[in-house]
Parts: C-alpha cells; structure tokens; sequence
C-alpha cells in the first residue's frame, strides 16, 4: 500500500475526472480500482471491466445499484478520491423540495461568505 503515498501529489483542484455512475460494481484487482458492468445483451454473457485513473480523479458519485468492496475503497481514500453515495429524490412532495430550496437559498450564502462554519 505505500505505492499509492505519491497520488496524493496531485492537488484536488487539478484532478480532471468526476464519475457518476450507476448500476456497477467497483473492485479492486491487480493494484488498481476497476468497474464492473453487466452484460446488455442476453446474448452475451461477457461482463465489461474499465479501469478508474484514481491518481487523477477527483470525486466518484455513487447512484443506486452500485456496490463497492472494501479493498477498493481503502485504495480510493488512500488516493484522496472524494466518494459519494446518494440517490434520486424520487418520493418528494412539493413541500419538501420547496423547503430544501429554501434551506439551501439561506445557508449557501452563508457558508460561501464565511459567516458559517461546519465542523
């Protein structure tokens, strides 16, 4: 595992990839973070494997049908890669995105200006 102390070298803001991706599973194999994607055709069982460039990706998001091992996110935290989970906001009423709309409009500004502090 010390291979990986040098991919922190580059800074966060300079890392070009962000990835959203859904309906995968992410492994590690052979030192490096891989995808796992299902075949699309009942035809062809072969599975598709692409690697992830984690010396120069920022941030993974994470949607529903994705699964990740442990081996895989111990290597992308030791990278610095920046991982979120979340799903789609599909059972919302009106009310509630009107509340986080507002909750959003009164505390960005805030946060962006320095007046608040998260901890």
């Amino acid at each position: 595992m010390e291979q990986l102390t040098d991919l922190k070298a580059i800074l966060h803001s300079k890392r070009a990839n962000v990835y959203y991706l859904e309906k995968c599973r992410f492994m590690q194999k052979d030192g490096r973070v891989l995808y796992l994607t299902e075949a699309k055709h009942a035809s062809s069982t072969e599975n598709q494997y692409w690697n992830i460039p984690i010396d120069n990706t920022a941030c993974l998001l994470l949607v529903t049908g994705t699964s990740i091992t442990q081996a895989a996110m111990r290597m992308l935290a030791q990278a610095g890669v920046l991982v979120g989970f979340f799903a789609p906001l599909l059972m919302a009423t009106s009310e509630s995105i009107k509340a986080l709309e507002e909750l959003r409009g009164a505390l960005l500004p805030k946060l962006l200006s320095g007046a608040l502090k998260v901890s």
